[in-house]
């Protein structure tokens, strides 16, 4: 997370990435303990990182704009030793209605 970010922070500084007024939080549900990043700040495609708080079988990640579910991953198995990822699309941030994402996991 950690060269991803200062990876982030260095184009930044270097000019070659702006910084845009798009603000979208990213909140948990428990059973996600946190997310790399909690805020976007683009609309450019993204993979979130995150971590669980127990172990998960047969488990379901759900990422929803408000009501609405923009991804449904299955997952055999989850456990919190591992990083997890989901990829959000420059057209799911483009289509997002609200400026909050939900991430939890359903079983």
């Amino acid at each position: 997370e950690a060269v991803i970010a200062g990876g982030a922070a260095a184009e930044l500084v270097l000019g070659k990435r702006k910084a845009e007024d798009t603000s979208i939080g990213i909140v948990t549900d428990g059973k996600v303990r946190y997310t790399v990043p909690r805020r976007l700040t683009s609309r450019e495609e993204v993979t979130v990182y995150f971590r669980v708080a127990d172990v998960y079988r047969g488990a379901t990640v759900v990422v929803k704009d408000g009501e609405r579910v923009i991804v449904k991953k299955k997952k055999l198995k989850l456990a919190p030793g591992e990083m997890e990822t989901v990829k959000l699309t420059a057209k799911m941030l483009a289509e997002l209605e609200g400026d909050v994402l939900s991430f939890s996991i359903e079983s």
